[in-house]
């Protein structure tokens, strides 16, 4: 239930019921008044003690507790500015209570020659370029063969040592986890687990994390920034683009290098250079036409809008298509269902 912080939210409650009521907000502040419902089972003898003229109580009574969403919607809008935001991200949220975690880099031998591969793969898919090959049999502690790459989103060549093979849907994620934070977000309704355990990565459609649809290639800062949900990746149905865009106001002034992780990235000269408020609203540069997980990137983008929801920033304005996760697929009947069903057990909760 709604409860008002204070008798300043109690009187801006009364004030959308009618403005003349908001004068009335300290008496019944003082008489214990703090929830609509309350207001809606307050007694006739106690609103005439504090000074409510008897043709307004029936009204008040009458509409309080059917208003009481406004309280929320007051809240949500002093956060958001524009409440759509929110409503917009939650069917792509349902399917996917962040798998996006980020996970521990490989340091051993082999699973660097599989980061590697995947890098090389990448590079391929979207830049139609070629790695240097790995040298047989390579050590652990050897360097990895270092070559001149673009970032996806900055545009600059960069050492390859600083541009991330990064994953969408993180080499940790798998249905079974997926399916464990979905039920513990439904308060732990075990009987749903067995559907969650069937369904979980089926939505997102993402049963090899290490298909190049699901990587993009990056730059240090910008890996550090979409696994904090500080930066997403949306998808134009209009243009056939994909837009970076910068979620919070403080990231927008910090330049890159003070999200680099090595020390060649935070020492880098061009990364210096450079804030995120560059390439906010800039397209992602796939040269070869390839594209990423449009789905995976909307859950993420829907998962990342909720968890910034009280530092969004205000000019940022989001539609339903900006987080679609069906358009991808064939059997779109079967996936709508599945999405029904989930925001039914979540209203439901």
């Amino acid at each position: 239930m709604a409860r008002f912080g204070n008798v300043a939210e109690l009187a801006t409650f009364l004030g959308k019921l009618d403005a003349d009521y908001a004068e009335y907000a300290p008496a019944l502040w003082q008489k214990g008044i703090k929830t609509p419902r309350q207001l809606a089972n307050f007694s006739e003898p106690h609103y005439l003690a504090c000074d409510v003229p008897e043709g307004h109580i029936d009204d008040i009574k009458a509409r309080a507790d059917t208003t009481g969403s406004l309280l929320e919607d007051d809240r949500l809008n002093r956060v958001l500015a524009n409440t759509d935001k929110m409503v917009a991200a939650l069917p792509a949220l349902m399917v996917a209570s962040d798998p996006f975690q980020s996970v521990s880099s490989l340091s051993n031998a082999e699973g660097r020659t599989t980061a590697y591969d995947f890098k090389s793969r990448l590079l391929l898919y979207y830049f139609n370029q070629h790695c240097p090959r790995l040298p047989p049999g390579l050590a652990q502690g050897q360097p990895l063969p270092s070559f001149r790459m673009q970032c996806m989103i900055s545009k600059l060549w960069l050492d390859s040592k600083i541009v991330e093979a990064a994953h969408i849907v993180p080499k940790a994620t798998n249905s079974s986890r997926v399916s464990f934070v979905l039920t513990w977000k439904l308060k732990q309704r075990d009987v749903y687990r067995s559907l969650y355990l069937q369904w979980g990565n089926c939505v997102l459609g993402i049963d090899n994390v290490w298909d190049e649809r699901n990587g993009l290639l990056w730059a240090e800062p910008f890996e550090k920034a979409y696994h904090a949900h500080e930066i997403a990746v949306m998808y134009q149905s209009s243009s056939g683009t994909f837009k970076i865009r910068v979620l919070i106001d403080k990231l927008m002034s910090k330049r890159l290098s003070d999200y680099g992780k090595s020390q060649d990235a935070k020492n880098h000269v061009d990364l210096k250079q450079h804030t995120f408020a560059d390439y906010d609203d800039t397209d992602l540069l796939m040269p070869s036409g390839n594209m990423p997980f449009r789905r995976a990137l909307a859950a993420h983008a829907a998962y990342s809008a909720i968890t910034q929801r009280h530092k969004l920033r205000s000019s940022l304005s989001f539609t339903k298509a900006d987080f679609d996760i069906l358009s991808e697929y064939q059997d779109k009947g079967t996936t709508q269902a599945w999405v029904a069903l989930q925001t039914q057990l979540v209203l439901s909760a």
